[in-house]
């Protein structure tokens, strides 16, 4: 009796000194250390990694984790990626500036993700450094560093960001491309003109909003068959703005009400919002009952001007079937502008025509792939556009599909129009398979509604 005792005694006194030594280590190195964690989902965590993977050439870790890398552009044809190795999960220690830092990765899976795959899981990923010293200063400056040296190919683009598969409202980037001239779209004359100074006009007015207690918010719903430029103008007016293009797919299986609202409240500062193919979500006001989609139609509508809605965005819906859309959908508040895209004009064909085959270059030098084989003086090149142009069906065709018979003859405009009629001939045969085909699915989908209808009762 008296021997277990004393096993008890020394067993609580154990762990008493080992919970002692615990909280004097904590306090310690809450006291003498300082850190910084970085989680996956964050922006910031890719630019580190990369940071990290260049900072490895000096060999300061022997556990390694592999990144492959693959310059785009160039005209020598495929070429091999580049290697680089960053710290593998576990502890690493690094030497920046004259201080010690240790890199801590870590992964764990998380059952209750909602961006789980799957298999029901998702990993949570997250680096932590630590080093001694109270001055956070010099992490911050290591996180500044990689950022600068990340961003260094972001000058003078656009950034696209698409929402994390989380639901903390974050949005990550996915890309970032080359700013489009507003000169590469066109449009009627006039419409892109009008749309940019509305654009301008609503971020310049923010003050003018508040005053009056109107929410600072603008919805512009652009409808029109595809292929004519909806989409390339998001993105151009984003360039030319100097701003993001946050893109948001309503149809996402992960997307729910709460989420929706949340993604629209944390868009990155200076950004448009663009919803493409609006319609496809919400082709009635009752969701299929075997669709994924969590989202409401009722969540959407909140999103865009209830209560917690976002405040200071320009929000740009696109849509091929406008009359599929509920007019609650597209009540003033909500849509504000609506802007009808159509089919190529004679107009808009001379003057793509023309653009092709003498694009203005500007203060820009022309690439080594330039292609300037046309050899024809801008009066010939004008008479050759009109003559395109009255050969294609004014309001037929899409602006996609000419440009496409153009980059079929990019080397010469006179080929252009001498092969415009077989051009005629394939687009006529693709517009008929194509609406053959929307009436078949249309029979099927009316049928499978018939199928659904329970009969009615006799009376």
């Amino acid at each position: 009796m008296a021997g277990g005792f004393v096993l008890l005694i020394l067993g609580s006194l154990a762990a008493f000194v080992h919970f002692l030594i615990k909280l004097a280590w904590n306090r310690m190195k809450r006291y003498l250390f300082i850190s910084l964690e970085v989680r996956k989902e964050d922006e910031s965590y890719a630019w580190i990694m990369s940071w990290l993977a260049e900072m490895n050439k000096t060999h300061y870790t022997r556990d390694l984790s592999l990144i492959t890398k693959r310059e785009k552009g160039g005209s020598a044809g495929v070429k091999k990626p580049s290697l680089a190795f960053a710290p593998a999960p576990g502890l690493h220690f690094i030497k920046y500036q004259g201080r010690y830092i240790s890199v801590t990765r870590t992964i764990q899976e998380n059952q209750f993700s909602m961006g789980a795959g799957k298999n029901g899981l998702e990993l949570n990923e997250t680096l932590k450094l630590s080093t001694i010293g109270t001055d956070v200063g010099i992490l911050k400056k290591l996180a500044s560093e990689a950022m600068v040296r990340a961003l260094g190919d972001e000058d003078g683009k656009t950034l696209i960001f698409k929402p994390t598969r989380y639901r903390d409202g974050n949005w990550r980037k996915i890309m970032a491309v080359e700013k489009r001239s507003f000169a590469s779209v066109h449009f009627s004359t006039g419409l892109l003109e009008d749309l940019l100074e509305d654009v301008k006009e609503f971020f310049e007015t923010k003050g003018w909003y508040s005053v009056r207690g109107i929410p600072h918010r603008r919805g512009i719903l652009l409808h029109g068959p595809p292929g004519n430029g909806k989409s390339t103008f998001a993105l151009t007016l984003a360039g030319q703005m100097n701003l993001n293009l946050c893109v948001c797919s309503l149809s996402d299986p992960s997307l729910d009400d709460d989420s929706l609202q949340e993604n629209l409240r944390k868009m990155p500062f200076g950004s448009i919002l663009l919803l493409e193919d609006i319609d496809a979500a919400f082709v009635q006001r009752n969701k299929d009952k075997h669709s994924s989609n969590k989202l409401s139609y009722s969540g959407l509508l909140n999103a865009l001007d209830g209560v917690t809605a976002y405040v200071g965005c320009l929000v740009l819906m696109t849509t091929n079937h406008p009359e599929r859309l509920d007019p609650a959908l597209t009540r003033p508040g909500r849509v504000d502008l609506t802007v009808h895209i159509g089919h190529a004009s004679r107009e808009q064909i001379v003057r793509l025509f023309c653009f092709f085959y003498d694009p203005p270059l500007g203060d820009a030098a022309p690439s080594e792939n330039y292609i300037d084989e046309c050899n024809v003086s801008p009066k010939e090149l004008l008479s050759l556009a009109k003559r395109f142009a009255d050969t294609v069906p004014d309001g037929e065709i899409s602006m996609a599909s000419i440009q496409g018979h153009l980059l079929q003859n990019k080397r010469s405009p006179h080929d252009a129009l001498d092969n415009v009629t077989k051009f005629l001939a394939r687009e006529k045969d693709r517009l008929k398979r194509e609406q053959a085909k929307e009436a078949e699915d249309g029979e099927k989908k009316e049928g499978e509604t018939k199928k659904e209808t329970p009969p009615a009762s006799a009376a």
